[in-house]
């Protein structure tokens, strides 16, 4: 049987389970009602919150939060859980959130998935297996993804939204997702934003456009003029008088 190997400055909650060889490092803090499978590693600084249970050979690295309070409205502090399989990955600043009462109170990983710098999975999530969630991809609350799915960097899925198997989500400029955009049917105030962000995004784009073709125009006149003093000879007549007007000024 491995023994734990806890430091000393960490903090772990009494009612916490740990099984063989869990490795806690400093400053990391293990909350009530946690169940650490074997082999589970937490660096320096990482939380994990509770009721939550990991299975075997989960590392959690510096600053990840997971298994904290969901970040909903309706909360209220009712319990809810986290269950997550074996072999996953928390890089630093992944957040993860317990389930909500109205969500069926429990969000699910399943087994191998990496979760790479700042990604968050909201409540009541349904992770499958060898998925990668890559820089900053996030979910909101009630989304399924299927096993071995990719969630490009930066991208977001929004409430209740499905992600088969298998597939790649990246972020585009010009293809954001459609359904945060453009999705004018929300209620309340979702709708509000939502109408807000693509009022904006519409508005820059057609100012852009402007100051392209004004830019063009402009460049257009001046090649125009410029022929036009050519043909004519104006420039020349200019230069003259300049001359003259040198000749007769004194300095």
């Amino acid at each position: 049987m491995k023994k734990h190997e806890i430091h000393p400055q960490a903090v772990v909650a009494a009612s916490a389970k740990l099984g063989e060889g869990v490795k806690i490092g400093a400053y990391a803090v293990i909350g009530e009602d946690v169940e650490l499978g074997d082999g589970c590693v937490l660096h320096a600084h990482a939380t994990v919150g509770g009721p939550s249970k990991f299975g075997k050979n989960n590392t959690f690295y510096p600053f990840s939060a997971i298994g904290g309070d969901p970040q909903d409205y309706t909360f209220r502090g009712e319990r809810t859980e986290l269950v997550v399989g074996v072999g996953n990955i928390f890089r630093e600043y992944v957040t993860v959130s317990r389930g909500t009462q109205k969500g069926g109170g429990k969000t699910s990983l399943g087994d191998g998935n990496f979760f790479l710098a700042y990604s968050h999975v909201g409540h009541d999530c349904s992770i499958g297996c060898h998925t990668l969630f890559v820089n900053g991809a996030t979910l909101a609350g009630h989304v399924t993804v299927e096993d071995f799915v990719t969630i490009g960097a930066l991208h977001r899925r929004i409430d209740g939204d499905y992600t088969g198997c298998p597939a790649v989500f990246e972020n585009r400029h010009r293809a954001r997702d459609e359904k945060f955009w453009h999705q004018y049917n929300w209620p309340g105030a979702q709708g509000i934003f939502a109408r807000a962000f693509a009022g904006l995004e519409t508005g820059l784009s057609f100012a852009l456009a402007l100051k392209v073709e004004y830019l063009a125009g402009a460049c257009r006149n001046a090649e125009i003029a410029g022929r036009f003093r050519r043909r004519t000879g104006i420039d020349q007549i200019h230069r003259e008088r300049r001359t003259r007007h040198r000749e007769v000024t004194p300095d």
